[in-house]
């Protein structure tokens, strides 16, 4: 068994904390900087994402709108959602059905706004 297998298991809620720079920085922005004089900003946001495949060191995310990204298990911007997060914030996660995610397909389940 690897390390990875141990450390994330699909359908794991993580966050990655991304860098962005921009002209106008995101509401959700956090460690906001401004460059030298001003004309834009640094700044990172949080993505909330789900594991969908695990490959070797290598860990595969679903975002909530079924895109996919391959990262290093290892990334230090990456982790594990806390308790916390995932009963507070669980309207950012990707919500999908794990044995279809398997096979390629997603299920986009509709979300209760009432």
């Amino acid at each position: 068994m690897s390390l990875v297998s141990r450390a994330y298991k699909i359908g794991d809620r993580v966050i990655y904390r991304k860098s962005k720079k921009s002209d106008a920085p995101s509401p959700n922005a956090i460690d906001l900087q401004a460059e030298a004089f001003g004309e834009s900003y640094r700044y990172s946001i949080k993505k909330y994402w789900a594991i969908a495949e695990i490959d070797g060191d290598r860990v595969q995310v679903i975002t909530r709108r079924g895109k996919r990204h391959w990262l290093n298990h290892q990334d230090p911007l990456l982790r594990k959602a806390n308790w916390c997060e995932r009963l507070f914030r669980y309207e950012k996660f990707p919500m999908f059905d794990q044995n279809l995610t398997e096979k390629g397909n997603i299920i986009k389940k509709e979300r209760d706004c009432t």
